[in-house]
This record gives structure tokens, sequence and C-alpha cells, in this order.
């Protein structure tokens, strides 16, 4: 009886654990490809890479549009490539603006 429920514990435990890995495996994918989506839109002359005009033609209500874009570019010319578009820990909060 007491290796039913040890066993059982065992069960128990790598379900969980399983569940809470997964969830949080599924977190990231799901901010790339929104994030990914978002830049193929903006990216209207399809370029690979969008310009101040092409992201200030998009509202954003995180901020000032230009400031979000100046903290973005990061190697400072004029564009935002894929990678700093969706460089992670700009989408809430940092470097956005107020009220996000």
């Amino acid at each position: 009886m007491k290796t039913l429920k040890l066993f059982l514990g065992v069960i128990l435990a790598i379900a969980v654990i399983t569940s809470i890995s997964n969830v949080s495996a599924q977190k990231h994918p799901r901010h790339e490809m929104k994030c990914e989506d978002n830049f193929t839109k903006m990216d209207t002359d399809k370029d690979g890479k969008v310009s101040l005009k092409e992201f200030m033609a998009v509202k954003h209500p995180g901020g000032n549009p230009e400031d979000i874009f100046k903290s973005r570019d990061t190697d400072k010319d004029g564009s935002l490539t894929r990678e700093e578009f969706c460089k992670e820990g700009m989408k809430h909060g940092k470097s956005m603006g107020k009220g996000r």
C-alpha cells in the first residue's frame, strides 16, 4: 500500500511539473508569433525593416511612437529589424512610455 501511494505521488508530481513547464514554454512562442505578425503588417514596403514612417502609421497606445521607435532602434540606423522590433522586454512597460 505504501508503494502504491509513493508511485501515485511520483506520477502526480511529474504531471504537475510537466503542466507547469508546458504553460511557461507556450508563453514565449505566442509573444513571438504576435510580434512577428505585427512586424510583417508594419513592414508595408516589405524590405525586411520597419521605418519610422511605417511605425508611426500605426496607433501606439503605450506611449509616444517616436520615443518607442528610438528606444527599440538599438543600432540607431533609422529602421527596426525584426530582432529589434521583437526584442523581449519591450512589449509591456519597458521603453514604451507611460501607461503600460
